[in-house]
C-alpha cells in the first residue's frame, strides 16, 4: 500500500473485489495472524512517523477484521506523513531562497549607499545596480533611522 502514488492506483486497489479482502481476513484468522499483522503495521507506521490518530484507526480496523478499510487507513497515514514532510522541505527551501534573495538585495542596497557616498547620483546607482530609486531611498532612510 505504501507504493501507491496516484489516484488511479488507489482506485485500482479500491476495485479489488471484497471477496479478496474477505479471504485475507479468513487467512489471518485461520492462522492467528491478526495480532502479528497489527503489530507489524504498527511498527512500520511508527517508524515512518505516521500520525498517531491514523495509526490507531488502522490498528482498530485491522483488529476488527476490516482489512480493506484498515489498509486504506494505513495508506492514508503514510500519505499524510509524506505530504507533511514534503511541505516541510518545501517551506525550508522557500525560506532559504527568501533569505538568499533578501541578502542579495541588502548587498545591492549597501552597494548603492557606497556609490552615493562616492559621489554617484541616485539615478546612476539605481541604473548600475538595477534597483529603483525608491528602493535605495527607503533603505537609506531605514539605515539612518537605526
Amino acid at each position: 500500500m505504501d507504493k501507491i502514488k496516484t489516484p488511479e492506483e488507489v482506485e485500482n486497489i479500491n476495485n479489488i473485489k471484497d471477496e479478496y479482502w474477505e479471504n485475507v481476513k479468513n487467512i489471518m484468522d485461520k492462522y492467528n495472524l491478526r495480532d502479528l499483522i497489527v503489530q507489524l503495521v504498527y511498527i512500520f507506521l511508527t517508524s515512518k512517523n505516521a500520525d498517531k490518530d491514523k495509526i490507531e484507526e488502522t490498528m482498530e480496523r485491522i483488529k476488527k477484521g476490516e482489512v480493506k478499510k484498515g489498509m486504506f487507513a494505513y495508506s492514508e497515514a503514510l500519505d499524510v506523513k509524506k505530504a507533511e514532510e514534503k511541505g516541510r522541505r518545501k517551506g525550508k527551501l522557500e525560506g532559504k531562497l527568501e533569505g538568499k534573495l533578501e541578502g542579495k538585495l541588502e548587498g545591492k542596497l549597501e552597494s548603492a549607499i557606497n556609490l552615493l557616498e562616492s559621489g554617484f547620483s541616485i539615478q546612476q546607482a539605481a541604473k548600475i545596480l538595477k534597483l529603483t530609486e525608491e528602493e535605495i531611498l527607503k533603505y537609506k532612510k531605514e539605515k539612518e533611522d537605526r
